[in-house]
């Protein structure tokens, strides 16, 4: 057995953060990450922290979690999450962007804690700004550094200078102007690496991260469940090795990911009873709240051949974004099966990502078998019809915007959608169900909220009500899903919990 004042389940965007936070503040922690657990950078290899490419999103890489889930009613999906020191921020595209104003003001109207200064003292601490970081409203020091590759790459420059044309206003910062607008892409890349949490926090890796700081013990292992008695959690049951064993601690921090944290609560009987009744899981405490209503952006991806051959080697995946009022536009720097780690034929399409910004259609995640020993994901996407009608919205001015005179220098056409398709809304649903996908940014699984709302199941520090010494610090917390997507908002989480944590 081994003990603790503090175990924090998960090293990932917002569990690496928080567990380097406590130990930093004097607790004694203890990190359990049911993945790898490099002890210097080079352990991740450079197919995991090359920016350029995103062999994390394959679901047969063995450094990733794959979930079976549905998206809609016959549209089956695999979703890729990172099983390895620094979660999905060692397997993602390297997307940094703040969440937005709006997104913090909702935070705050669930949980008074999370107030716009707390939440700006939390993103300077995280951050080390390459290109603002003298700007008073960026940080410098942080163990996070944050770059905007410069649109030079033929198809980041066209896409900007079709936005541009189309009307949109250029947004040098979109960490400080969350505006519609085209501009560069935030990310945690520096020289091409992916710059992960493990790396920042964990390794000692940026200035933000002093190596002579006190720092969790990581211990590598898959928690079975977290060990509740008489209403108190007394720490988590894992496996190591293949070994039955304990952390104890005085608190536990389940920082497992929107998946992983509701599946945890659920396998140690904390979720809505009649569910947990089922699946034959003995009832700890009836929580409603528990995977009954998470949400995510779905997305769709809009494909385009080039007219002359295009340079597929960049030190990132992406470099510009642009925003509308609904949905946020993606231009890929590769075709994807080159973004994988393979080769493409000349004739393999260049694709551009269509997201919507806020979806109102809810999910469930619910035990399919026996004890929880599995679990359904269904997302349930564009049930409100009005997420049908933003997303065609924003499928036909990315189609607009691929047919500009600007994008037309380097491509000769959308591939697979007709103007009749895009005239006709009956068509065009037909077309995005087609291709339905998911930009993989699940949240509010386990959502904070006022002890009234039923809803809720953590506080705003982050306890779980009705089990004393519990706590989640991960996107399960969040209300919904940010306007962007969460990788910043996870770390800011950590970031916040962990401070709050520490105040006592």
């Amino acid at each position: 057995m081994i003990r603790a004042d503090v175990v924090v389940v998960g090293a990932g965007g917002a569990g690496a953060p928080l567990a380097a936070r406590l130990a930093e503040g004097g607790a004694d922690v203890v990190l359990v990450e049911a993945g790898r657990v490099p002890s210097d950078p080079s352990g991740f290899g450079r197919d995991l922290l090359d920016a350029g490419r995103l062999r994390g999103a394959d679901p047969r890489h063995p450094d990733t979690w794959a979930h079976p889930a549905r998206l809609t009613s016959g549209r089956d999906y695999t979703v890729i999450r990172g099983r390895i020191a620094g979660g999905s921020t060692t397997t993602n595209g390297g997307y940094f962007l703040r969440p937005t104003a709006a997104d913090v003001a909702r935070w705050g109207a669930r949980a008074p804690e999370w107030t716009p200064e707390v939440v700006r003292s939390a993103m300077i601490r995280l951050e080390r700004d390459l290109d603002f970081g003298s700007d008073p409203r960026h940080g410098d020091a942080g163990p996070t550094p944050v770059s905007r590759p410069a649109p030079t790459h033929p198809v980041a420059a066209a896409f900007a200078r079709a936005a541009l044309e189309r009307g949109m206003r250029w947004i040098p910062d979109a960490n400080l102007d969350d505006g519609e607008g085209v501009g560069p892409l935030p990310m945690d890349v520096v020289d091409g690496v992916r710059w992960n949490t493990a790396l920042g926090y964990l390794l000692g890796g940026a200035p933000g991260s002093d190596a002579g700081r006190r720092r969790p013990r990581v211990v590598q292992g898959t928690v079975q469940r977290v060990v509740v008695e008489a209403g108190h959690a007394r720490g988590v049951d894992l496996v190591r090795d293949g070994i039955a064993d304990r952390v104890a601690a005085d608190e536990v921090v389940l920082s497992a990911g929107a998946f992983g944290s509701p599946q945890l609560l659920m396998r140690s009987g904390i979720g809505p009873a009649a569910v947990l009744e089922r699946a034959d899981i003995a009832v700890v405490h009836d929580s409603p709240g528990v995977g009954s209503a998470f949400s995510d952006h779905p997305q769709v991806a809009l494909d385009w051949r080039p007219s002359r051959l295009l340079p597929t080697d960049s030190p990132t995946a992406m470099a510009v974004v642009a925003r509308t009022a609904s949905a946020e536009l993606l231009p890929l720097l590769a075709p994807t099966p080159v973004l994988l780690g393979g080769r493409a034929a000349d004739t393999v399409p260049f694709t551009t990502l269509v997201s919507l910004s806020r979806a109102r259609s809810r999910g469930t995640i619910a035990p399919a078998g026996q004890s929880g020993e599995s679990f359904t994901i269904d997302y349930r996407y564009l049930d409100d019809p009005l997420d049908r009608a933003d997303l065609r919205e924003a499928v036909r001015e990315a189609s607009a915007l691929h047919e500009s005179d600007a994008f037309a220098q380097i491509s000769a056409g959308v591939t697979g959608l007709s103007p009749r398709t895009l005239e006709s809304d009956t068509a065009l649903d037909t077309w995005i169900l087609d291709r339905l996908g998911t930009s993989v940014h699940a949240s509010g699984s386990a959502p904070m909220g006022p002890s009234s709302d039923p809803g809720a199941v953590v506080d705003g520090l982050g306890r779980v009500y009705g089990v004393k010494g519990l706590r989640i610090a991960d996107t399960s917390i969040l209300p919904e899903a940010p306007s962007r997507g969460p990788a910043y908002s996870a770390v800011v989480i950590g970031e916040v919990l962990a401070a709050l944590m520490l105040q006592g």
